[in-house]
């Protein structure tokens, strides 16, 4: 596509390949090493320094510290509603309440949320970074459906509406009235249906540039994939350019960090290996840099699609607003876009515990089957002596001719080091399985201790969870709101709390506010229930006693909400309906006839409160209900005109069937 730039696409070309090679996670390099070997310690992969014969045992510390900590941080961000949008205005109020609604179904029905989370998370904890990539993809879908019998009207209404195209269409006339022409019409819908589609990116996938402190100020972003030639025709491209690519299979691609990745599958990805070149594998990046394309001074944000090797082809390029990634790093090292794993606060671990396991088996294998010295001149069959099993027979010509070279077992001296190597783990991630309270731990100890001793071990956790949920998980999903309201052109309907609700996004506020709730606070989840079962108890009895100015009905739904949240359950709503946010009136003390007067005042208040704000959300009511009036009155038209055909159809088909099954009657007389 032609596009207006003082830059040429070969300029441009050569600035994003030269973007590319210099980025971290192009080809090797510190980061892409010390990941590697993080992926090779999570599967317990020898270290290479093994010897025939002797103890391979390895121990599995990145492995137990990932996976113990994984739960804690899906059950933090999947008990129950995560984000929430705040309004930025008193206009944004109803817009906001149906974009958390929204937002959320789209994360966790339109994608599957669990498992985009999980892959996430896993990634970060890791491989020092997660990352998952956010975009509007356009689809269109079609529906086909047939008429009988319209009139000249229905034809007419039916044929002209957008998006339809008529496959057939017969006209004839009505045969019980004459003059009166009838259509057959087969027709088919094409509309928009467009979706936000969520997707994990591997680590060594991804591409930034070296010295980025974020995703937002580097100078140039990608995701490098392989694709065959047929998807990259289906992505839009240029067939010419397309079939121009070239590969040579990508070795920089291919880097160890992806070989131990699928080191259990045979992993081949150079080629297709057949004559059709439509499944040849081709490198494909799509980058964001930051380039002055039409020399104003002013670099701009631009999208390149780049293919093949060697002599790399710019298959399309555009001016974008945001960069469609979001980041997730466990332990932030400041001003760094790489900061630390969980793999990394424990790989050293990993090796000291493997090497103290592995001289402690071999002790064990010596003390129970120690070597043995043997006078050769005394052996009558040396064989006997290289075999060792039960009631085996040594050959000699002397008793005494060999005897066992005892080893004692000092194996166990290595115990305390291995506790405390546990209790080093402990302290750098917090997640143990020391850190589960069991019925003997409560015995030795008072509730207190045990509580306070398991929330301290919790912090580490929540602190990553934390930092999660400020970066990129907020940035996720504010993202997903830019994205609907930028790229939805049309209501769509959704089934909420069992009822079909339709949501249009084209008059929301995309610069909305989000909070990522993540249920964090002091204590476990016994101790938050009961901290919150003592602050209803107070609200129920300051509400009795007329709330003080203080207690409505809408806080002690806030409290209830977060019990039921608590309890495992990721919504309120089957348990208790929200009051609103009316206050609970304080009921006058003192003289009765001063309490009745002040009553009977503070009912007229009210009256006049209910009023206006019934009138307001009448006037505003009826406003949006003649702007959608408007636009919806010949749908509903054409949708009943359609449902009353359907019905003429089946009823005439009906009649027929009845006609055709009445029984045969014969005359006379039988016998």
């Amino acid at each position: 596509m032609a596009k207006k730039t003082g830059m040429t696409e070969n300029e441009l070309r050569g600035a994003a390949e030269a973007a590319i090679r210099e980025s971290v996670g192009f080809s090797s390099s510190e980061i892409v090493a010390e990941r590697e070997n993080a992926l090779k310690y999570y599967y317990g992969e020898p270290f290479g320094d093994e010897v025939t014969g002797r103890s391979q045992v390895v121990s599995r510390d990145v492995l137990e510290a990932v996976e113990w900590m994984m739960p804690s941080l899906l059950r933090i961000f999947t008990g129950g509603d995560v984000v929430k949008f705040e309004p930025k205005g008193p206009e944004d109020e109803q817009s906001a309440e149906q974009a958390t609604d929204y937002i959320q179904h789209i994360f966790n029905v339109d994608n599957n949320g669990f498992l985009i989370l999980h892959d996430w998370f896993k990634d970060a904890l890791l491989s020092k970074v997660g990352i998952v990539k956010h975009w509007w993809e356009q689809a269109e879908k079609t529906v086909t459906e047939n008429y009988e019998g319209l009139s000249e009207d229905e034809y007419l209404l039916i044929a002209g509406e957008d998006g339809a195209e008529v496959l057939e269409h017969t006209a004839y006339e009505y045969e019980d009235e004459p003059g009166v022409v009838l259509h057959d019409l087969k027709v088919s819908h094409t509309f928009d249906d467009g979706r936000v589609r969520i997707e994990g990116v591997p680590p060594e996938e991804f591409l930034i540039s070296t010295r980025a402190r974020s995703i937002e100020d580097a100078h140039f972003v990608g995701h490098r994939v392989r694709k065959t030639r047929s998807e990259l025709l289906e992505m839009g491209f240029d067939k010419q350019k397309v079939d121009a690519l070239g590969d040579d299979g990508d070795s920089d691609y291919l880097t160890g960090e992806r070989e131990t990745r699928m080191a259990d599958e045979e992993y081949d990805d150079a080629r297709g290996g057949t004559e059709d070149r439509s499944t040849d594998k081709i490198t494909f990046t799509e980058g964001y840099i930051r380039l002055d394309v039409n020399k104003d001074g002013i670099a701009e944000l631009v999208k390149v699609s780049l293919g093949g090797t060697g002599q790399v082809a710019l298959l399309d390029w555009e001016e974008v607003s945001r960069v469609p990634f979001s980041d997730l790093c466990p332990v932030r090292t400041p001003h760094k876009f790489f900061g630390m794993s969980v793999a990394d606060l424990v790989m050293d671990l990993q090796l000291i515990n493997s090497t103290l396991m592995r001289q402690m088996l071999d002790n064990l294998y010596l003390s129970n089957n120690p070597e043995k010295e043997v006078d050769i001149s005394g052996v009558v069959n040396m064989d006997d002596f290289m075999t060792s099993r039960p009631g085996g027979i040594k050959r000699v010509k002397k008793i005494g001719t060999s005897r066992e070279i005892a080893v004692p077992f000092t194996a166990s001296a290595s115990f305390p080091m291995l506790e405390h190597l546990d209790r080093t783990k402990q302290l750098r991630t917090g997640i143990s399985p020391t850190t589960q309270v069991d019925s003997e731990a409560l015995q030795n100890q008072s509730a207190t201790a045990a509580n306070i001793a398991q929330d301290a071990t919790a912090q580490r956790a929540e602190l990553i969870a934390r930092i999660f949920a400020e970066t990129g998980v907020k940035d996720l999903f504010r993202n997903l709101l830019k994205i609907i309201t930028t790229h939805q052109n049309r209501a769509r309907m959704i089934r909420l709390r069992n009822e079909w609700v339709p949501m249009d996004p084209r008059g929301w506020n995309a610069e909305m506010d989000v909070t990522i709730n993540v249920g964090l606070g002091y204590g476990n989840k016994q101790a938050q229930s009961a901290m919150l079962n003592q602050i209803l108890n107070y609200q129920i009895m300051g509400l009795e006693q007329g709330g003080v100015g203080m207690v409505t009905p809408k806080h002690i739904y806030n409290t209830l909400e977060k019990l039921v949240n608590l309890a495992g359950f990721k919504s309120v709503d089957p348990f208790f309906a929200d009051p609103g946010d009316g206050q609970q009136q304080q009921q006058p003390q003192g003289n009765p006839e001063e309490a009745k007067a002040m009553m009977e005042a503070q009912i007229e208040q009210k009256k006049a409160e209910i009023k206006a704000s019934v009138e307001y959300q009448t006037k505003t009511a009826q406003m949006q209900l003649d702007a959608e009036l408007k636009r919806e009155q010949m749908e509903m038209e054409v949708q009943l005109k359609r449902e009353q055909m359907f019905l003429e159809a089946n009823l005439r088909h009906e009649q027929n069937m009845a006609g055709a099954m009445q029984p045969v009657q014969f005359g006379g007389n039988v016998g």
